[in-house]
């Protein structure tokens, strides 16, 4: 993971998409070792790298085989790309939040509709 903070944006770029590809596909389970990386190309200078950033996490709330025992270090990732300064980055991570949310509501259909039947008044 050493190139991912190389001089030039086009490698880093390279690099988050390749770990991006290689965790969706292999067994997930070294989705802690690069969270932190990930994480530190959110504050990059160059937008294409934050922007791809944003595609890989977004693609794995979407597609990871195990994606609901990381919801809870990814989605801080996806919400900080809510607040990017380039308005490209801001709206690809409003599409993938809205994408994960109906997701979510199809595949616990089930649960929320109990909850929403059986939830008390206010």
């Amino acid at each position: 993971m050493q190139t991912i903070s190389h001089q030039h944006s086009k490698v880093r770029v390279a690099v988050i998409q390749t770990t991006g590809t290689v965790i969706q596909y292999g067994n997930g389970k070294s989705v802690d070792d690069v969270l932190s990386h990930l994480a530190q190309r959110l504050f990059d200078d160059a937008p294409q790298v934050r922007q791809a950033v944003t595609t890989v996490v977004g693609d794995w709330l979407l597609e990871l085989r195990d994606r609901y025992s990381f919801f809870h270090k990814l989605i801080p990732l996806l919400i900080s790309s809510l607040n990017d300064e380039i308005p490209a980055i801001r709206e690809l991570a409003a599409g993938y939040w809205e994408k994960i949310g109906l997701q979510w509501q199809t595949e616990n259909e089930e649960d929320l509709k109990d909850k929403l039947d059986f939830t008390a008044p206010c």
